[in-house]
């Protein structure tokens, strides 16, 4: 318990740390936001006080690591690399801003007039003085959309060609131009070398592909908002927005020709309002076709006299003196703050009637125009019902249900029950009538989920704005292998029933539609929801534009909910883009994950009959069967189509080499060939390792002495890169230490980062992750607990002692110097490697593969392996000393055959383990079962 205090205090002190940094980071970016610059003096501060704060926050993590339990140094690991992406973010910030003031007062200081003499050699050599210009335009920016990028390419490199700034300023200016989904596509590397050309290769690499362009410009035109009414305004907006995409997609040589003009003119034709589409079908000749230029130069004419029509014709504020008539050119919406008026806020449309009454109430607002200033009584009446107050805060009077009686309802037909004690009483009620049935869609998305090993799963999840949590079901943690933290959290629901969570855990959320990616903090629940809808909805008749991709196709089928995402993310998931089916239809949504169904939907049923039933007493026998449904044993999962593809994979490559070592390949997915090389990135990390390994030498040591004893053991070797033939696809792995003295095992370890990413693909994400295919863990305790005499043992260096064929190594390349004078080297793991995400199936399924090698020579002892071994550990026995000796000897020799040298042996017995030596055995720790026996506690799973 103490130990976790001073935990949670140095995880409190860490994220003080953080603060400063963020800090620092938040003054930089306003400047670069307001264009401000900062002085020369603060900037260096700046700089001098990062460099304690790294130091402060390494001792602080180091301390943290040591004291944490090693199911959570991952975690913590993940908040140290974050912390040195904002580290060098700001310190890239500070050094370009200092290396701009320097360069601007090298270009104001005096140039000397030089002598007679000495022009001759003056004119033989250039002078050496760096201009800058401050631009008279604003440079363009750019926020990631397709169809903008060849526009603000052309506009920022054309004034980039026109200055004389270095790369640095180029860059730094490239930057800040950057936002929304275009921030942070220039990786760090890129920013801390001033490699402008890079950054220009990066966005072309990620924008500039053409075929993207064009079809974003195709869907513009596929999206235009109809035209409601009559205005100058909206269809001026309309041509706008038509004659952009048609001119950008000429540029890129796909000219309006025969059909496409057609499409245009058409899906023009139906954006327009009902009395200009008129004038334009009346406008031109029935027996030809109309043409695109043909009728952009009706509507630019329209628009005109529209404009004309509206600035003469008096509105309705010059004839009624009313508050409620009052036309502004710019509206500041009350309740979000938009620019829009308050009747037309889509988050005041989505409360109900009663939620936009109390807000009304508590902003002092007008119920009848929604605005400030006035009373009710000044405003024309409801348009519904003739009252002092606006439709959107109107309740409906619903008429009470029409009972037929003229041919009253056949009663609902029940199957008799037999008599038993504790019987179901039901009482049943039913009525035929006419009335509206209701549904209300919620916000509902299919979402890719990515675990830190690589699984990935396709979830339903439940987008609520009102939530302030996150919700996954126990269901997808297991699926996930998601490691589960404690919790204990209350959380209050409708009618304020309560309920405590216990555990949470970290998941990665991605799209298929955008590049959107969050890490999302969820509390783990067995059932996130209800079914959503409740009932099945026909969407026959909807008529949902074809263009239109649903993030759940089956949003209108009653399904189980496995993740809920709140308000923290769900204004970031939610876009701009809205679409009104119709009136009495829903609302479709754009989002991160495509777009989603909102809103109610009501449809006019006749003679429905609604069926009312109220159980008492669930009966004996529907307890019983409960309660044995919950004590059955589940059947061993199904292996899914990956993992048959793993199976299939070993047993074609496997191999054993002349010592009966095993050899295997790394199962790779078909997406290896996208896998870009991580060298850069992993060379920045062993260099901070360094730093970090300098400030404790005791730490380095150690760390030296492990990857001398991986060279001495031959389970690496050095590598030439000068060597490599070109076009050699390569994989360098990040490596960091854990060191916790705590530990009764392992107090020292070195982690290797295989989901360390250079570009979108890490090694993890390209290699096939396997099933289990040992005993699960609760078999081999029983079966332990069965034997008189029984014994515990460990493989040692089980990963390390499998080998990897030669042709794949390349994927496992680390960097290496036991000293900052020494060269650098590069080795090459040659073994199955701890921290990819194939290792464990690898290295459990070459121990069952030697178990069926030597079955016939070793059966009993194989019989262990396949049943009574988990993970690295064998726990057996038998019922006599002689016949455990016998298995413990079978044992040593059948490991010893593949290469597996096991160790700790501990036995509550000295005889079974006569023969052998100290320095391989385990201290017994006796305890007595329920029957007295002594038993020993076998790496404390009893």
């Amino acid at each position: 318990m103490e130990n976790s205090k001073n935990v949670k205090v140095l995880i409190q002190k860490r994220g003080q740390v953080k603060v400063k940094v963020t800090r620092i980071f938040n003054s930089l970016t306003a400047a670069e936001t307001a264009n401000k610059r900062l002085p020369l003096p603060l900037l260096r501060v700046y700089s001098k006080n990062l460099q304690v704060i790294y130091q402060e926050y390494n001792e602080l993590h180091d301390a943290i690591s040591a004291s944490v339990e090693e199911e959570n140094v991952d975690a913590q690991e993940e908040r140290y690399i974050a912390f040195e992406a904002l580290y060098n973010e700001t310190l890239v910030m500070i050094e370009t801003m200092i290396e701009m003031i320097e360069m601007k007062n090298r270009a104001t200081l005096p140039v000397p007039v030089p002598s007679t003499s000495a022009r001759a050699n003056q004119a033989s050599s250039q002078p050496v003085i760096i201009h800058t210009q401050s631009y008279r335009t604003p440079l363009p920016t750019f926020d990631g959309r397709y169809e903008a990028w060849p526009r603000f390419k052309a506009m920022f490199q054309d004034m980039m060609q026109r200055s004389n700034d270095s790369d640095a300023v180029k860059l730094y200016h490239l930057k800040n131009s950057l936002n929304a989904d275009a921030a942070g596509v220039i990786d760090l590397e890129t920013l801390q070398t001033n490699n402008y050309a890079r950054a220009w290769e990066i966005l072309e690499e990620r924008f500039g592909n053409q075929r993207l362009i064009i079809e974003s410009h195709i869907l513009g035109l596929l999206n235009m908002q109809k035209v409601l009414k009559k205005s100058s305004k909206d269809l001026r907006n309309l041509v706008d927005e038509c004659t952009r995409h048609v001119d950008n997609l000429v540029k890129l040589n796909q000219r309006l020709t025969g059909m496409s003009q057609l499409f245009v003119v058409t899906l023009l034709t139906r954006a327009l309002d009902d009395q200009t589409c008129e004038l334009w079908e009346a406008s031109i000749n029935q027996s030809e076709l109309p043409e695109y230029e043909q009728m952009i130069a009706f509507l630019k004419q329209r628009c005109v006299i529209l404009e004309r029509c509206e600035t003469t014709t008096p509105t309705a504020a010059s004839k009624t003196p009313s508050h409620a008539a009052i036309a502004t050119s710019e509206y500041a919406c009350d309740f979000c703050s938009g620019q829009h008026q308050n009747f037309k806020c889509s988050t005041f449309q989505r409360m109900t009637v009663d939620q936009r009454q109390d807000k009304l109430k508590a902003m002092n607002l007008c119920f009848n125009c929604l605005r400030k200033g006035h009373r009710s009584a000044a405003c024309p009446s409801c348009g519904k019902c003739s009252k002092k107050h606006h439709t959107l805060v109107h309740f409906e009077q619903r008429e009470k249900p029409e009972v037929r009686t003229s041919e009253p309802p056949k009663p609902a037909e029940v199957e008799p029950v037999p008599a038993v004690a504790e019987q179901p009483v039901n009482a049943s009620c039913s009525s035929v009538f006419r009335s509206p049935s209701k549904q209300v869609f919620l916000m509902t998305a299919m979402v890719i989920l990515r675990s830190k090993g690589g699984h990935t799963h396709q979830v339903r999840a439940l987008l609520d704005s009102e939530s302030q949590i996150n919700l996954l079901s126990e269901y997808v943690v297991k699926k996930l292998n998601l490691p589960k933290f404690p919790a204990n959290v209350p959380v209050v629901g409708v009618g304020g029933t309560r309920s405590q969570i216990r555990h949470q855990t970290v998941v990665r959320m991605t799209s298929n539609y955008s590049n959107f990616t969050a890490n999302v903090d969820c509390l783990v629940t067995p059932k996130v929801t209800g079914t959503i809808p409740s009932a099945n909805v026909r969407v026959d008749s909807w008529h949902i534009p074809s263009s239109v991709l649903l993030a759940d196709a089956s949003f209108n089928r009653p399904r189980e909910v496995e993740m809920l995402v709140g308000a923290e993310h769900f204004f970031n998931i939610l876009k701009q883009g809205q679409i009104k089916l119709a009136d009495h239809l829903p609302t479709l949504y754009e989002t991160q994950f495509e777009w989603v169904v909102a809103d109610s939907y009501e449809e006019m049923q006749e003679d429905s009959s609604v069926c009312v039933n109220r159980a008492v007493t669930d009966g004996l026998e529907a307890c019983l069967q409960r309660f044995f449904d919950q004590e059955e044993i589940a059947e061993p999962a199904m292996m899914t189509s990956e993992e048959e593809r793993f199976e299939e994979h070993f047993q074609r490559t496997y191999r054993r080499n002349e010592d009966g070592r095993f050899v295997v390949q790394l199962p790779f997915r078909e997406s290896v060939d996208q896998l870009k090389s991580s060298r850069s990135l992993t060379l920045k990390r062993f260099l901070l390792l360094e730093k970090r390994l300098a400030r404790d030498p005791d730490l380095k040591a150690q760390y030296a002495e492990f990857i001398d004893e991986y060279q001495s053991l031959d389970h690496c070797r050095e590598v030439r890169e000068e060597e490599d033939p070109p076009g050699l696809q390569s994989y360098y792995l990040p490596h960091h230490c854990i060191f916790k003295p705590s530990s009764s095992s392992t107090k020292f370890r070195v982690v290797f980062d295989a989901t360390a990413k250079a570009s979108e693909l890490s090694l993890n994400d390209v290699l096939m992750t396997g099933t289990s295919s040992q005993s699960d863990l609760f078999s081999i305790v029983l079966r332990f607990r069965t034997h008189t005499y029984v014994f515990t043992v460990d493989v040692s260096k089980m990963y390390r002692q499998i080998l990897v064929d030669p042709s794949q190594t390349r994927y496992q390349r680390i960097f290496w110097r036991g000293h900052l004078s020494e060269a650098l080297k590069v080795l090459e793991l040659l073994t199955v490697t701890y921290g990819t995400s194939a290792a464990s199936f690898l290295a459990v399924r070459s121990l069952i593969q030697l178990a069926r090698n030597e079955s016939e020579d070793y059966p009993e002892a194989a019989e262990v392996i396949l049943n009574d071994s988990y993970m690295d550990d064998i726990l057996s026995g038998s019922d006599s000393i002689e016949s455990t000796k016998k298995l413990r000897r079978d044992l040593e020799e059948l490991m010893l055959k593949g290469g597996f040298p096991i160790r700790k042996w501990c036995s509550n017995s000295e005889d079974v383990l006569e023969g052998i030596p100290d320095g391989n055995r385990e201290t017994l720790v006796p305890i007595q079962d329920s029957s007295g026996n002594e038993v020993i506690k076998a790496l404390g799973l009893l």
